[in-house]
């Protein structure tokens, strides 16, 4: 696709473990905000933003950032052409660094991020021979009906701070006819309520070789197993808020996300029966600190040194 380098304020570092973090967007300015805050508390300092068309002061908003460079596609967004963005960026930017590749709604987090950085994780991990990371990716929510909450990006994380922890489950690819080709986990709210057999792990931070093929988080080639490297984080995730409702019926008119906005053609076919719908129910567990990432099944501790 067509893709240009808008504003350049990157010096990338030598040292392939400090993190790139790379994200699309489109009118994202709340979260963008949140996001800034959330990956700069974590100790981030490379950033990159590959900007598709908003109009909202998003484009304003991350251009003004230091340690970033703001790429610009002016092509209609496509689930496929997102993954293939990502992967000529990665390919301009250098292999053999690690990178974080996450949504604009995805915050990563892990247990002791109080007191540790993303850094210093990613040398504990790479130190230990791992060149890819899982993680979970964690829903969350509030007690209120989807799309009904309007507030300031601060707010965010405070009201959305309840998540699931039992209906979590692994989908292990044992079994040759198994539909997708890599282990997973599925569940989660968006189970539980609209019976959506998502993805919900995620191999979001990893070391880039030649050897390696981008395809999405979810699927780094080459492929591996659960098992096979520590699923140590999560990636906090705020999908319902007041202003996500907009741009979500547009996705399902323009059928422009995986397999035609299935998943958004079924919260939408679900809410318009007229229900209020809401994903906290009597075992939600409220997030208070990194700490009650421990209640989560599949998270494993970082043994700090």
């Amino acid at each position: 696709g067509n893709i240009q380098c808008d504003v350049d304020n990157l010096k990338l570092s030598a040292d392939p473990c400090v993190p790139t973090v790379i994200v699309v967007v489109k009118n994202d300015f709340a979260k963008m905000q949140l996001f800034f805050e959330h990956y700069r508390k974590l100790g981030v300092h490379q950033f990159i933003v590959i900007n598709n068309e908003s109009n909202d002061g998003t484009f304003e908003f991350v251009k003004q950032q230091s340690d970033t460079r703001v790429y610009t596609v002016t092509e209609a967004f496509q689930t496929q052409k997102k993954e293939a963005w990502i992967e000529k960026v990665i390919a301009v930017t250098g292999y053999n660094r690690w990178y974080v590749v996450v949504d604009s709604d995805e915050l990563i987090d892990f247990v002791g991020s109080e007191e540790h950085s993303l850094e210093t994780m990613i040398r504990i991990m790479y130190s230990k021979g791992y060149k890819r990371l899982w993680g979970l990716l964690l829903d969350m929510y509030s007690k209120e009906p989807l799309f009904s909450i309007d507030c300031s990006y601060e707010k965010i994380p405070e009201k959305f701070c309840y998540f699931d922890n039992e209906s979590y489950s692994l989908n292990l690819k044992n079994d040759i006819n198994a539909k997708r080709e890599n282990d997973e986990i599925i569940g989660g709210p968006r189970y539980r309520v609209f019976s959506l057999l998502n993805t919900q792990s995620k191999q979001a931070i990893f070391y880039f070789e030649k050897d390696n093929l981008y395809r999405n988080c979810h699927y780094l080639y080459p492929l591996i197993g659960w098992g096979d490297v520590p699923c140590c984080f999560v990636l906090r995730h705020y999908k319902f808020l007041k202003i996500d409702e907009y741009s979500y019926r547009l996705r399902v008119k323009d059928r422009n996300f995986y397999n035609d906005s299935i998943e958004y053609n079924k919260y939408f076919e679900k809410l318009s029966e007229g229900n209020q719908i809401s994903f906290y129910y009597e075992k939600s567990n409220k997030y208070e600190n990194s700490s009650s990432l421990l209640k989560l099944p599949f998270i494993e501790k970082i043994q700090w040194k």
